[in-house]
């Protein structure tokens, strides 16, 4: 099964910014690409600009997470949006309905062909139930999973992040137009890094994705071209 690049996000995460121009140049296939917090804190905008001067046609995600006051994050998401013109941008599920709601709320001012992807982060991928006991949370993922999805669809968002392992759970009650996002993704010759929930590529689409997330076996390998193919051909 030769799965679509379209589907496929590349996490920019490092603060190399030769590393991440050299990777960029390098993969020529038309995936997204991913701004997280470690690239944004690094380069900025002015990284962001660099990505798409050397792949105009390229989407972008702006993985910052946001998470504070429902006043805070409205405000805060329009200046991204209007420099960044990202084509997902996340927001953290814990914020609150009041907070995702009040974001929809002001990012619906843009017009729709301008308007990225709102998606809520459930339970990162590096949690499992013990860290989440240590949190004060249910101790069963799929529960906080599937608490927080029904939370961000009913708020407005367009779909969250979740592990693969929760992909059925949240489709039966959110519904196939629900878009979900999945990390923690590995062949099954990569390392699990610090994620706890992992499967490979072809087992998130066929549970239900739809788009995986992938980064240190691309962004460390020596060869990222090659590396990324093998997951574009996986089986």
């Amino acid at each position: 099964m030769m799965i679509n690049p379209n589907k496929v996000i590349l996490a920019m995460d490092t603060n190399n910014l030769n590393k991440a121009i050299d990777i960029i140049k390098n993969i020529d296939s038309n995936i997204i690409f991913k701004i997280g917090m470690e690239f944004f804190y690094s380069f900025g905008f002015e990284g962001i600009e660099k990505v798409k001067n050397i792949r105009p046609r390229s989407k972008i995600f702006l993985d910052l997470k946001l998470h504070d006051i429902p006043n805070t994050v409205s405000k805060a998401i329009m200046p991204l949006i209007e420099k960044v013109n990202p084509y997902m941008m996340t927001l953290h599920a814990t914020g609150g309905s009041v907070m995702m709601k009040k974001v929809v709320t002001t990012v619906k001012e843009i017009p729709k062909n301008e308007r990225p992807l709102l998606l809520g982060v459930t339970v990162l991928t590096s949690l499992d139930s013990k860290s989440l006991l240590e949190l004060g949370w249910l101790e069963d993922v799929n529960k906080n999973v599937i608490k927080y999805a029904l939370l961000c669809k009913e708020a407005g968002l367009d779909g969250i992040i979740c592990s693969a392992l929760e992909i059925e759970k949240v489709r039966k009650v959110c519904g196939d137009k629900f878009i979900i996002v999945t990390p923690g993704i590995r062949l099954k010759t990569n390392s699990n890094d610090d994620q706890a929930r992992v499967v490979t590529p072809l087992d998130a689409f066929n549970k239900g994705s739809n788009y995986i997330v992938i980064g240190r076996p691309i962004m460390n390998s020596i060869d990222p071209k090659k590396e990324l193919s093998k997951i574009l051909n996986s089986s």
